[in-house]
């Protein structure tokens, strides 16, 4: 980001196609003269459309193990996510050197256009308000958005003991905005800002039908909002926000539709004729990472579904074969579960900005069994195994306290799988009030053979992330941002991993 200055409100991002997000932003920029305009700005400037930047939300929980087989090939995917991998005390370096975390700038860049948007929006008088508060729902809700990511990734998950205290990200509200000398805010404001963000985002909505599940509207507010809810253990308030959702959307029927899961990808978990899906925005940031080819290739440096994680689904469970596909000794998600296909007119559903029915289910059970009306989080549980796990071996949901806890939180895992949300939720139960979990994590690392084209790679080791609160739960502030600020803004602590 480097001393960047985003004074944007004048500008307008002119687009290739009616609704259609930009395939590169237009050199040529004029000033915004109404809401079209500037709802236009945020579809080329501020929605995630192209970012494939999250990629290291896959590789640094207990869901992935590396796969390597083959002679060395350098440049490939592995070698830019090693660091996360392993857990690194600076993660951004390569076999090329290091280099300049581009989450963190591509984020701010996205804040920044949000922020001159709004800035802006209620200058233009001769719109209809109804055309002001869409352009303001959308702004409001991705700025929530990538604070989200932001405050999750560069600092301490949320506790109500220490958020006040604990460093969270630079909170940027203002269009216009010199990055020299701007201090971390504490996870506590950032946090109220999501808040804050995601209500007016939802009132701004209030009666709108967005356009597509490409548009962000005030059910995907309400989803984001269910889930910054859990975060903060404020397990009262997502009732209300997410009730209205399950008479609007519906599960998938995963267990009625096995023999078309193959042959129709219309009928994918995943996909824009979904019941679940409520909104998604980008590409998928799985591509390149995770193998799924049927050809045989000479060389693999890529990552593959954990041992562990697999071994968690029921055999009678249709995600086993839905989300994952076999291939030379090992399972990986299917990347057309979160990719493009011809079938789906090359429409793009992410794996990382991706809000479907399943999460309100799971954020809802969670809710009610944290306030004491289990019937009601048991009940939400057995709907949705029902929908995917044949009726031989769905059994039925009788745990308590906190064994209904863990098979939520089990569930959670299962029905999520890289979808971005696993490193954060391992994060936030290790401070949760009620049930504490913390855990290790090993990585296996390999290396490639020498000894020919069809040789798996050599065992040479793990890394090791010990419980939270070790310090690598928690990435670096990016270098160049600590360099612009002269010291001024303090970085997290992280040690250097070994190689046991």
């Amino acid at each position: 980001m480097k001393k960047n200055i985003i004074y944007i409100w004048c500008v307008v991002v002119l687009l290739c196609g009616c609704g259609d997000f930009l395939e590169e932003q237009s050199q040529d920029l004029t000033y915004a003269t109404n809401c079209v305009d500037l709802e236009e700005l945020l579809v080329g400037g501020a929605y995630a459309a192209h970012t494939t930047n999250f990629k290291m939300l896959h590789v640094m929980d207990d869901d992935v193990n590396e796969f390597v087989y083959g002679t060395t090939q350098k440049g490939l995917t592995r070698g830019k996510l090693a660091g996360f991998y392993s857990w690194a005390k600076d993660p951004c370096i390569d076999e090329d050197g290091e280099y300049d975390d581009p989450v963190w700038s591509e984020l701010y860049t996205y804040i920044g256009v949000t922020n001159a948007v709004l800035d802006k929006v209620d200058d233009f008088t001769d719109d209809l308000e109804e055309e002001r508060n869409r352009v303001k729902g959308q702004a409001y809700f991705l700025r929530a958005y990538y604070y989200y990511y932001l405050v999750n990734l560069y600092a301490k998950p949320y506790s109500k003991i220490t958020s006040e205290s604990d460093l969270g990200v630079p909170l940027k509200t203002f269009a216009f905005i010199d990055d020299r000398y701007w201090g971390r805010a504490s996870v506590a404001e950032v946090y109220d800002q999501i808040v804050n963000d995601l209500k007016t985002s939802i009132h701004c909505f209030s009666g709108m039908i967005p356009k597509s599940y490409y548009w962000a509207g005030e059910d995907a507010a309400r989803v984001l909002l269910s889930r910054v809810y859990c975060y903060m253990g404020r397990w009262d308030s997502i009732p209300e926000v997410c009730n209205p959702l399950l008479k609007k959307y519906s599960l998938f029927d995963a267990v009625r539709n096995e023999g078309l899961i193959a042959a129709e990808r219309s009928q994918y978990l995943i996909s824009p004729s979904s019941p679940e899906l409520i909104f998604t925005m980008g590409k998928s940031h799985r591509d390149g990472m995770f193998w799924e080819i049927s050809s045989q290739p000479t060389s693999i440096s890529t990552f593959q579904v954990s041992d562990e994680l697999y071994a968690l689904y029921n055999q009678d469970d249709c995600r086993k074969t839905l989300l994952f596909t076999y291939l030379r000794g090992g399972y990986y998600p299917k990347i057309t579960k979160a990719g493009n296909n011809s079938t789906f007119l090359n429409e793009y559903i992410s794996d990382i900005f991706t809000l479907r029915l399943s999460e309100v289910y799971l954020n809802l059970a969670e809710a009610s069994a944290m306030t004491g009306d289990e019937a009601g989080a048991r009940e939400l549980l057995q709907e949705l195994r029902e929908k995917r796990i044949k009726s031989s071996s769905v059994g039925t949901v009788t745990e308590s306290g906190e064994n209904l806890i863990e098979k939520i939180r089990l569930e959670r895992r299962l029905e999520l799988p890289f979808e971005g949300h696993r490193w954060f939720d391992l994060r936030r139960y290790a401070v949760c009030p009620n049930y504490v979990m913390t855990k290790e994590i090993r990585h296996n690392h390999y290396t490639h053979t020498t000894g020919g084209l069809q040789m798996p790679g050599a065992y040479e080791g793990y890394y090791l992330l010990p419980p939270y609160p070790s310090n690598n739960w928690v990435l670096p502030i990016p270098g160049f941002e600590i360099e612009e600020n002269e010291g001024r803004m303090e970085n997290n602590e992280r040690y250097e991993s070994i190689l046991y």
